[in-house]
């Protein structure tokens, strides 16, 4: 709406005031929302109001005219069924219009509309469909001022420890909006971000955690401090990161009011980020960016990979200091160190210190069992066999540790060089220890393998799978849920032989079987049988039946699409399914299915200027 709109809704507001009968309700409410959904605060109706007042006791002093004022701040003040609604929805339809513009929500779709790393893997939609489709639709509801953010939906993603934390799906609509709002917040922050952050740094995803945990390397620094930030995610304040960004990034106006009013709905919170968007990562990295500054201005040694921080010093008295004074800068904001990952290490020993006891042991295990399958089975073809296959340093730091790179670029990697024995030995640790767990032993006992060593064991084994037994997994996945990913492209390698893939469906049937679990655990482990047709159907009944259930959402959608691939919906019957879940996850659902049709959406439309 322009400013001209603005000036007549204004008049229109003196009008009723100023009119000499009983101004109606009503009408008065309605001038009232329209100046609010225009962008007028609270604070502007009220200023407007008074104005009136005063001119009306300084000329006329008109009893009538008093008592419409009164009526029209009552109404601003929320005081009856017709007045008006100041949280945090209604301010973001007021501002959020008036700060997105419709090249930051097209350059943001693609981000919106990809695949959340929290949730198995799914098709990626064509950027062309998006914008000829689910774009324009988003822009004509801003544009009219029909758009509305609704809280999104909150599940539980395991951590180490057997610990959790927040992770969310957004609407559709929400999903664009906030990729757009961060589009802006993206381009502005790469430029203004210090050179020591190497992720992220807006959309730029160049940077590696390899490339952050050799920074050291370049330092003339005695010491090194190893740190992250605590919960980092959910603690981010909705209001100092608009503070922040209108401050530090020049995103002002609009932009800082509308991005606090949607998180404050989407979250139904004051703090905390979407965890699973990526614009999330955009935002978490700006909400630093003026601690960033701080330290460069400090000429600090210093390398920042999101919450995890590396700092250099010449001594350990000043590692402490630097310690404190960081301590010092983030509790400004509500943030805090994690205590039991900050560490202060020799820059000599930085790198040893990483490469873990618990991971040398592992590898002394499959040492023996390699020499022991030697013994067993003699062949001049396997001489040096061991030393051959020690898996390269970066490889270790980038997949078994960091995860920055995928499991099909390592097997792609490595299967040259996984041969019989070196599996075999694997399978024998890993077995070893699943019967450990599952006879009542600890994750913490002494001879006991970690979560990282267990995942390595994972990695090795999807290349040549059957030969563990299954059912002491369980025991596995509830000591060590954060390995649920591990176990999942272990099954779906594991189903794809065709004389296993019984095997991995009694494994599924027993774990659905429990009543309690994570519902985004489960998810994960059925994801197998989306893929594998044959899985599937040995699956049906189960899959029906956690389609049915209304406790694990998670798993329902994934049972969906498994049961959806075997062609289980093509009567029809997946309407009445799909119309039982929410926005969010339906969404999810429908993008799976890679089955849009971008003619059922509004053909496409001409960029317009952002609506005012």
């Amino acid at each position: 709406m322009s400013d001209l709109m603005v000036a007549s809704a204004l008049t229109e507001l003196r009008r009723l005031v100023l009119t000499d009968a009983s101004a109606e309700p009503a009408q008065m409410s309605l001038q009232l929302r329209t100046l609010q959904r225009r962008g007028l605060s609270k604070l502007d109706l009220v200023v407007q109001l008074e104005r009136i007042r005063a001119r009306n006791d300084a000329q006329n002093e008109d009893e009538q005219t008093e008592e419409n004022a009164i009526l029209a701040l009552e109404l601003v003040e929320g005081a009856s069924h017709l007045g008006l609604s100041w949280d945090a929805v209604q301010t973001a339809v007021a501002w959020v219009p008036l700060a997105v513009k419709f090249s930051q929500l097209q350059a943001g779709a693609v981000h919106a509309l990809s695949a959340s790393d929290l949730l198995p893997s799914r098709p990626v939609m064509r950027a062309g469909v998006v914008h000829q489709g689910l774009v324009n639709r988003q822009w004509e509801l801003l544009v009219k001022r029909e758009y509305k953010p609704t809280t999104a939906d909150f599940f539980r993603a395991p951590k180490a420890g057997l610990t959790t934390r927040p992770a969310a799906l957004l609407s559709p609509g929400d999903r664009l909006v906030y990729e757009g709002l961060a589009e802006a917040v993206a381009i502005a922050s790469s430029t203004v971000l210090p050179p020591h952050v190497v992720w992220p740094r807006g959309r730029d995803t160049s940077g590696t955690h390899s490339d952050f945990v050799n920074a050291p390397q370049a330092w003339d620094s005695e010491f090194v401090i190893r740190t992250d930030i605590s919960n980092f995610y959910e603690s981010v304040d909705h209001a100092y990161l608009s503070v922040v960004i209108g401050n530090h990034l020049g995103l002002r106006g609009a932009f800082p009011i509308a991005l606090e009013a949607f998180l404050n709905s989407v979250m139904r919170s004051e703090v905390g980020l979407p965890q699973g968007p990526l614009g999330s990562d955009v935002l978490a990295s700006a909400y630093l960016v003026d601690i960033d500054q701080e330290l460069v201005r400090r000429n600090w040694p210093i390398a920042r990979y999101a919450d995890d921080i590396l700092i250099g010093a010449s001594s350990i008295e000043q590692a402490r200091a630097r310690l404190r004074d960081l301590e010092g800068l983030l509790r400004e904001r509500g943030l805090s160190l994690a205590n039991e990952k900050t560490r202060i290490l020799r820059t000599s020993t930085y790198r040893g210190a990483l490469d873990s006891e618990e991971s040398r042991r592992l590898r002394e295990k499959v040492h023996k069992e390699v020499a022991r399958w030697f013994d067993e089975h003699p062949d001049p073809r396997y001489e040096g066999i061991v030393d051959a296959m020690e898996l390269p340093e970066q490889l270790q730091w980038d997949v078994l540790y960091h995860q920055s790179v995928s499991w099909e670029e390592v097997l792609a990697e490595i299967s040259d060089r996984t041969l019989p024995p070196w599996i075999r030995a694997y399978e024998r640790v890993y077995s070893a220890e699943a019967r450990r767990l599952a006879g009542g032993g600890y994750p913490d006992a002494p001879e006991a393998l970690s979560a990282g060593d267990l995942k390595e064991c994972f990695l090795f084994m999807s290349t040549d799978v059957g030969r563990i037994d299954l059912h002491d997994t369980h025991a596995v996945i509830d000591w060590h849920p954060t390995l649920v990913r591990d176990v999942s492209a272990y099954l779906r390698a594991r189903a794809a032989v065709e004389a296993e893939t019984e095997a991995v469906a009694e494994f599924l049937i027993q774990r659905l079987g429990r009543e309690h679990g994570n519902d985004l655990e489960m998810a994960w482990l059925l994801a197998p049988a989306v893929e594998n047709q044959r899985l599937a159907r040995l699956l049906k009944i189960a899959l029906k039946a956690a389609v049915a259930a209304i406790d694990r959402p998670l798993t329902a959608a994934t049972a969906f699409r498994a049961l959806d691939n075997i062609g289980v919906f093509a009567d029809g019957s997946d309407s009445a399914v799909l119309e039982r879940f929410t926005p969010a996850l339906g969404m999810e659902v429908v993008l799976s299915r890679n089955r849009y049709n971008p003619d059922s959406g509004p053909r496409p439309i001409e960029e317009a200027p952002n609506p005012s």
